[in-house]
């Protein structure tokens, strides 16, 4: 891809996440195609009947460099969010970290060898994290919802090798 495309199909794709996020608005979903990808931290709202979602195409669309917060992803101050599909690995922090975000959906990724949690949460209410792998964490542990969390759903994940809790 290249970034002076116009995103809206595989043959006119964006070439980084983080330009997709630069773009992204309510309602709008990001295709993902296998590759591998430096990180995306995004900061835009959906809404509840328009949601952002970012949506892996294949089964390898592996994320192993961070975005500028040390994550793999990260959703900050943004409800409203879909995040299904990514292997995310080796990052400095989290493999995915949502926090002061509301509604978000984590689901289908694997997380595997970050440095302190595969999945993080902290001031998120009604979050669902669901089919997800998080393993082998350095530091910490393999999913940690934190910080005043109500109303979470945490089910169907696996997680082991971890340094701490699951």
């Amino acid at each position: 891809g290249s970034d002076a495309n116009n995103g809206l199909s595989a043959s006119t794709a964006f070439q980084t996440l983080q330009f997709a996020v630069s773009k992204v608005r309510a309602g709008d979903t990001v295709l993902v195609l296998d590759g591998t990808y430096r990180g995306f931290d995004l900061r835009t709202a959906g809404t509840a009947s328009l949601p952002i979602v970012f949506k892996a195409q294949g089964s390898n669309v592996i994320i192993n460099t961070p975005a500028a917060t040390n994550d793999g992803i990260n959703v900050e101050n943004a409800n409203w969010v879909v995040i299904d599909g990514f292997k995310v690995n080796n990052q400095p922090r989290n493999g995915i970290r949502i926090v002061t975000s509301n509604n978000v959906i984590v689901r289908n990724n694997s997380c595997d060898r970050n440095f302190e949690r595969g999945i993080f949460t902290g001031f998120t209410n009604d979050i669902l994290i669901e089919n997800n792998i998080c393993t082998n964490s350095i530091d910490e542990h393999g999913i940690y919802v934190s910080n005043s969390s109500d109303r979470a759903i945490i089910r169907n994940n696996v997680c082991h090798h971890n340094n701490a809790c699951g």
